[in-house]
């Protein structure tokens, strides 16, 4: 501004110094948003990382109580069990080897439904009023079996 009102540029310059300044300010207004948002990113994903940390930690307490040889665990780990396995076959297949089929109350994560997170969805469709109960326990149930020769 000052040099044009010295007489040092034209008019037509002036416009384009003051258009690439606005422009020069409209980038910088879009690379401050652009590290907002990924440091705001960054933060969440702290936030999750301690939230899994803690999750993990909570997890290996009770995995190691679970593995106890007292009768709480052995109560916990049916429990967990009936929580998981829908019924469970054992029989014989032609060849007389042992054959194993457990059907579990859940689909694999590969068959989950979309929008839900491993294979794992807090709410289901259900109308108002209804309670609602994680996916996984009204999934289609799967099957897996294993078949070894008898001893």
């Amino acid at each position: 501004m000052r040099a044009y009102a010295q007489g040092h540029i034209s008019e037509d310059e002036l416009a384009d110094y003051t258009a690439d300044l606005k422009n020069q300010v409209d980038n910088l207004r879009l690379l401050i948003t652009a590290i907002e948002t990924d440091l705001a990113q960054k933060q969440q994903n702290r936030l999750a990382a301690k939230s899994i940390e803690a999750w993990l930690m909570t997890l290996r307490e009770r995995l190691a109580d679970l593995e106890a040889d007292t009768e709480e665990a052995r109560r916990s780990r049916r429990e967990l069990a009936r929580l998981l396995v829908k019924q469970i076959t054992v029989g014989a297949d032609e060849h007389g080897h042992t054959r194993v089929e457990i059907i579990y109350r859940f689909n694999p994560p590969s068959e989950a439904a979309p929008g839900s997170s491993h294979g794992v969805s807090n709410t289901s469709a259900s109308g108002p009023g209804t309670p609602t109960r994680p996916t996984w326990m009204a999934a289609p149930s799967f099957r897996t079996s294993s078949t070894r020769p008898l001893p």
